[in-house]
Parts: C-alpha cells; sequence; structure tokens
C-alpha cells in the first residue's frame, strides 16, 4: 500500500486542509487587489490607467522577447539526409495514390 499522508490540522474539532487555508489567502489577497486597484482608479484614474497600460504592454513585449530568444539560441534539428528512408516506411513517396 502507498503511504500516504493528509496533511491536515485540527483546530476546534475541525480538519483544517492546508491547501484550502492557501487557497482562501490567495482569494482574499485578489479581493483586496481588486478593491484597492478599484479606489486608485477612481482617485487617480489617469496615472493608475498609465502604469496599468505599461505593465500589460512591457509583459507582452518581454514574452515576445523570450520567444525571440528561444528561437535564436535553439540549437537546429539535423537534416535528414537524401536518400535514407526512415525505419518503418517503405516504398519510398507515394504521392498521388
Amino acid at each position: 500500500m502507498l503511504n500516504t499522508v493528509r496533511r491536515e490540522t485540527w483546530r476546534g474539532g475541525v480538519a483544517v486542509n492546508k491547501r484550502r487555508v492557501i487557497g482562501a489567502a490567495v482569494f482574499l489577497a485578489a479581493l483586496e487587489g481588486i478593491i484597492a486597484y478599484g479606489i486608485m482608479v477612481y482617485c487617480y484614474p489617469v496615472p493608475t490607467l498609465q502604469v496599468t497600460v505599461f505593465i500589460m504592454v512591457a509583459l507582452v513585449l518581454s514574452l515576445a522577447a523570450w520567444i525571440g530568444y528561444s528561437m535564436m539560441t535553439a540549437k537546429p534539428k539535423p537534416e535528414k539526409e537524401e536518400g535514407k528512408e526512415e525505419p518503418g516506411k517503405k516504398g519510398g513517396n507515394r504521392e498521388g495514390s
């Protein structure tokens, strides 16, 4: 049998799963972030939106730069030699059949 251990802590007779506690913390932090962002947009709309758009554009361009860098530094695949067939394929090219 597999040795499976449930990571639970008992608080006041109730089992509290560690994942649920972390999930609740992330959920509450996200709600607080939404509220804080709403307040910032209401109080300082132009600077808040300028910073937000800058961050989003910077993230998209960073992703494009990372993809380009990965393509630029990738090792080329070895080319197949002509005249040699791949294993499992017989009879050559069967175009039109």
